[in-house]
């Protein structure tokens, strides 16, 4: 649940984002903030999945992106 909510954090201060910027956020200075300590023990897999279940529960969806294989993710339901 500590990821889930770091995820959260990162979200709520740097907007829609790709999924290797969020995993990139938690990896750095950022993750001062954060309840959990993710350097060199994160990878990007391990995100994309908790945004997948986060977006089942609702919390975050994908929205249009320029990139083809790319998944950007803005919070909240989808509207």
């Amino acid at each position: 649940m500590a990821l889930r909510k770091d995820i959260q954090t990162v979200m709520e201060t740097q907007g829609a984002r790709m999924t290797y910027h969020i995993a990139n956020c938690l990896r750095s200075d950022f993750g001062k903030v954060l309840e959990g300590w993710y350097n060199g023990t994160l990878d990007t897999s391990t995100v994309r999945r908790e945004l997948e279940r986060m977006e089942k529960d609702g919390l975050v969806h994908r929205i249009p992106s320029s990139y083809l294989r790319q998944i950007c993710w803005q919070k909240g339901g989808k509207a």
